[in-house]
């Protein structure tokens, strides 16, 4: 089963679908605008992880600020439950034995670029620790399979982001991809050797985003899909067999679908329509 955002019914949801394309359904009940939904992931224990975003003022303008609900929920909709709480927090990441989420919060309004770190926190508890020190861009954050590294992209200030892993408790943190480009979305692969990420570039005054692997040491770098004309290929994730990778792109225009394809790039085959 794959589970994915999206606004097919007028704003963002939660869908989950086989991993054929067929049987698509909406996961998450609606919500009173401005109140919306975010990111979404697979807890270990077979449950949905999704973010909620309320705004912070009474008249529900923009200040940059919103009210973030890391919540967990059934593939059915039900039996929701509210983790952890807090402010501009952005795509959790359950752990593999699901008693850490680790996520990335900004640290002002959203709009005024502030620096952002990587947190980890035990679910229902009020406080979360800092795995990164306010000196940069760290965002993304992703569990290994075996709960003992994390990977994540990462930026100084006025430099593109690349991906980087660290241990789970924020020390030995490495560069591992040098490619010209903004590295973004590490997944890893469920053997915990590989991590599959996108690398986005301008090309001709337009995003260009393809999607590359490279090992956990760093060897082995290298961009896996192709595509003719500017084209987005972007946010892989791996299958539990680690046999295909499924990813959003634009190929067929006029927005994003979800598509999968070997391990290689070969073989794309498009899901949603």
């Amino acid at each position: 089963m794959l589970a994915f955002m999206s606004t097919r019914d007028g704003n963002q949801q939660v869908y989950v679908m086989s991993v054929d394309g067929s049987n698509v359904r909406r996961v998450t009940p609606g919500m009173a605008a401005p109140a919306s939904y975010g990111s979404v992931s697979w807890s270990r224990d077979g449950r949905l992880l999704a973010t909620v975003y309320r705004p912070t003022r009474s008249d529900d303008l923009d200040n940059g600020l919103n009210v973030i609900e890391f919540i967990s929920l059934r593939t059915d909709g039900r039996e929701q439950q509210i983790l952890y709480a807090g402010i501009n927090g952005e795509r959790p990441d359950a752990s593999p034995t699901n008693d850490a989420i680790v996520f990335e919060q900004e640290h002002g309004p959203f709009q005024n670029n502030p620096p952002i770190d990587i947190y980890v926190v035990r679910p229902w508890r009020l406080s979360a620790q800092s795995l990164t020190h306010g000196d940069g861009e760290y965002i993304q954050a992703a569990w290994s399979p075996d709960g003992q590294k994390i990977a994540y992209a990462c930026a100084k200030p006025k430099q593109q982001l690349q991906i980087c892993v660290m241990n789970a408790d924020g020390s030995d943190a490495r560069v591992i991809t040098r490619g010209a480009g903004s590295h973004q979305w590490p997944a890893w692969a469920p053997e915990g050797e590989r991590l599959a990420y996108f690398v986005e570039t301008q090309q001709d005054r337009s995003v260009d985003s393809s999607i590359g692997t490279v090992d956990v040491d760093g060897s082995n770098e290298r961009l896996i899909t192709a595509h003719s004309g500017v084209r987005r290929d972007e946010t892989p994730s791996w299958s539990p067999n680690g046999r295909t990778i499924a990813f959003q792109t634009d190929r067929l225009g006029n927005g994003f679908r979800i598509a999968v394809m070997n391990v290689d790039g070969s073989g794309v085959r498009m899901l949603t329509r």
